[in-house]
């Protein structure tokens, strides 16, 4: 089996880690290629002829080596960047929420929704 052309020492990579419930990414450089391993600066392995890693049982998922600029590295950087957001609305909720049912007066309330409305703007890029 022929090595992709883009495993080459330091060609960035990105280690996508891929499970049941949600996926992750973590990026390194390949420090050498060996004649069986591929080695990143980060100290990780993997097989060179088949670069992919899997974790114990069938529910664990699995890590798999592509170059930086793959697709799918590209689609969990975005699904990770929405999971981020969708807990920072909700934590932006829950603060209007608690802020609601402790209201001395109207003015703690108008203040929480404030600065819910900042932190959402700053996840928006508007501020």
């Amino acid at each position: 089996m022929a090595r992709p052309e883009w495993m080459v020492p330091g060609q960035p990579v990105a280690a996508l880690r891929s499970g049941t419930y949600k996926q992750s990414v973590t990026y390194s450089t390949i420090d050498r290629v060996l004649k069986r391993d591929v080695v990143l600066a980060d100290g990780q392995r993997f097989n060179a002829d088949r670069p992919v890693r899997r974790h114990g049982g069938a529910w664990d998922g699995a890590t798999e080596l592509l170059p930086r600029n793959h697709g799918r590295v590209l689609a969990a950087e975005e699904q990770v960047a929405f999971v981020k957001r969708r807990r920072a609305i909700r934590e932006a909720a829950a603060e209007i929420d608690r802020s609601a049912q402790h209201a001395g007066d109207d003015d703690d309330l108008d203040a929480a929704i404030a600065n819910a409305r900042y932190n959402l703007a700053k996840l928006a890029g508007g501020a």
